[in-house]
């Protein structure tokens, strides 16, 4: 068993550059005093069109092609390999829509009123098993970049976190366990893939987690699944500057061994040079992070 590695709390407040501009704060405005009397549960309501729409437009892409219009509707899962009956397949955010428009805009660098279009891009989501998606929702396995197709398409395959899921011989599916599928390759019904921003975004939202509630190996799993490991070239996909925000309301993590040169080429972060002020970032992890807190399977 390696070594987990022990981080002091505490977080030291940093000046931030305010470039950003009157649209992102008046967006930021309305949206903390939206949030400011919110309980979890009225956070982040979706549209049934929203939902409904998205559920189509990712599920058209992983539902079985029979000439029969008779047999039963099944989808594909990437992770099982199999089709399933679709009751027990559900169309899965990658980065939840509880997380709202607002901030997913700002995370991304993405114009204020964009954040929309993130949410409900149908690279955020992908078609699961309803038990494996609530093991990927719950940061027990992550999905990372495995090379490209001979294609050029872009592959993914699953490395299980939780060393208990991976000893675990119950079936998730008829003849697939974790152990099984750990460190093996996605199989997809098509060319459709999720994007990696989003994937990588789930990612360090996953070891976050797992600082938090000091998990055996959290620190070993950042370093070795880092980009500069696993990600290849990593694009501009997080803003810097809210790394440590998040790090921290996720995580319990002030990240202070880290430094800027870290964040900039370990972590796949960008600077815009449009960020809000620090106490600005840190209340928006705070929503972020009340936004995460215990949410169930269809939340995602």
């Amino acid at each position: 068993m390696r070594d987990r590695a022990r981080l002091e709390f505490g977080v030291q407040a940093k000046s931030a550059v305010i470039g950003l501009g009157e649209a992102y704060l008046a967006s930021l405005a309305e949206l903390l005093s939206e949030s400011a009397g919110a309980t979890v549960e009225t956070q982040g309501k979706r549209c049934g069109f929203d939902q409904d729409t998205f559920k189509a437009r990712v599920g058209g892409q992983y539902a079985e092609v029979s000439d029969d219009p008779h047999r039963t509707p099944r989808l594909w899962c990437p992770i099982t390999k199999i089709y399933h009956v679709a009751r027990v397949i559900t169309t899965a955010h990658i980065v939840p829509y509880r997380i709202k428009n607002m901030h997913a805009a700002y995370i991304f660098g993405r114009d204020p009123g964009s954040g929309y279009e993130v949410i409900w891009d149908k690279r955020n989501g992908f078609c699961l098993h309803i038990t494996v998606q609530t093991l990927f929702d719950e940061g027990h396995f992550v999905i990372v970049p495995d090379g490209t197709s001979e294609d050029g398409v872009d592959e993914f395959k699953v490395v299980v976190l939780d060393e208990e899921l991976y000893n675990e011989e119950y079936p998730i599916a008829p003849g697939v366990t974790f152990r099984g599928i750990h460190n093996h390759r996605l199989e997809w019904g098509s060319t459709a893939r999720p994007a990696k921003r989003y994937l990588y975004f789930h990612f360090l939202l996953s070891i976050f987690r797992r600082r938090k509630y000091a998990v055996t190996d959290w620190g070993q799993d950042r370093i070795e699944l880092s980009p500069t490991q696993v990600w290849a070239t990593p694009g501009s996909w997080i803003r810097r500057s809210m790394l440590r925000p998040l790090a921290y309301e996720i995580g319990d993590w002030d990240c202070s061994e880290l430094s800027e040169s870290d964040l900039e080429s370990e972590l796949g972060t960008f600077d815009d040079g449009r960020s809000l002020p620090a106490d600005e970032e840190a209340r928006m992890a705070t929503c972020i992070r009340n936004a995460l807190t215990d949410l169930t399977a269809s939340d995602w």
